[in-house]
């Protein structure tokens, strides 16, 4: 899940920006270098390998979230790497 910071103009003389987070799920590996970022990513920095969804190869799901408070994000992080440590356990029972 990634943090966005935009301005969208000004309300009179104070500046206005919007939040916003960004979700991507199914990548098969992640870009090297994307936690030597310092936890910056700018617009068409490479953050992965597309990976497979329901048996279709180069897939990857992205969601695009506002409007949620701090504690709905921490809930929702917290969702999903919960979901994410569930299916990494189904995976490896799943193995042969």
């Amino acid at each position: 899940m990634i943090r966005h910071t935009t301005a969208i103009g000004a309300h009179g003389a104070t500046a206005a920006e919007v939040v916003y987070y960004s979700i991507y799920r199914h990548l098969r590996q992640l870009d090297k270098d994307v936690h030597a970022r310092n936890g910056k990513i700018y617009r068409k920095d490479p953050l992965g390998l597309a990976g497979t969804i329901h048996g279709q190869t180069q897939r990857i799901h992205l969601e695009i979230i506002a409007g949620m408070n701090d504690a709905e994000v921490q809930m929702l992080g917290l969702r999903l790497r919960l979901g994410n440590t569930r299916r990494e356990k189904d995976m490896k029972e799943r193995r042969p």
